[in-house]
């Protein structure tokens, strides 16, 4: 007995159009799957706070709709990714906007005045992390930090000394910050220095920010 072939140029077009909105449906989740995973997740590490745990979630169930919207209904989830890379990028926007610092805080790191060769220093606030400023400077990290220990002490702020970390070698690379705290504000001192190529190899990257003591 000879069995019965099936022609694939017999296959009805239902069939084919089924198939074709299966796999657009599974591709959509791919490319979902990787936002979460390859996009979502390693930004908060700078990201941080309720945003990057809001933005997580919508991410995460977006996914699940799309798993179980596919087997009846795989048109509707062509369109998840792209809303929830727009969910993204207005979770983004209300959390990762820039302002202007306080008078508080400016008043706090005025009294705290930055090494002599700074350029002009431009304060900005940031979620998350206070009102923060960044230069380089050819000072060295550790001449950097003792300027601010001794404007500190001068100014009558309290001094706690924080990490130094020193990678030594060919390319040799060290960091270290201070935290400077009067009644109402804190100011942290950051530096980075060293490696073999880039601006930090001549140069000391400085960051100072600046917030609210019950932060």
């Amino acid at each position: 007995m000879n069995e019965a072939v099936e022609d694939p140029a017999a296959v009805s077009p239902g069939r084919r159009r089924r198939t074709v909105r299966y796999g657009l449906a599974v591709a959509a989740i791919i490319i979902q799957l990787l936002l979460v995973s390859t996009y979502y997740f390693p930004m908060g590490l700078g990201w941080g706070g309720f945003g990057y745990l809001a933005n997580m979630a919508q991410g995460v169930i977006i996914l699940v709709v799309a798993v179980l919207l596919t087997p009846k209904r795989p048109l509707l989830v062509l369109p998840l990714p792209v809303l929830s890379l727009l969910l993204m990028l207005a979770l983004q926007a209300l959390t990762l906007r820039v302002t202007e610092c306080s008078q508080e805080e400016l008043s706090a790191v005025a009294e705290l005045a930055p090494p002599p060769g700074s350029p002009p220093l431009s304060f900005q606030s940031y979620p998350h992390s206070g009102c923060v400023t960044e230069f380089y400077i050819s000072l060295s990290g550790k001449r950097v930090l003792d300027h601010y220990r001794r404007a500190a002490t001068n100014a009558g702020w309290q001094v706690e000394p924080g990490d130094v970390s020193v990678e030594p070698g060919q390319g040799s690379f060290d960091a270290g910050n201070l935290y400077l705290h009067n009644a109402t504000m804190t100011v942290e001192v950051r530096y980075e220095s060293g490696g073999e190529e880039g601006p930090l190899r001549d140069q000391t990257a400085v960051v100072v920010s600046v917030y609210e003591r019950d932060r």
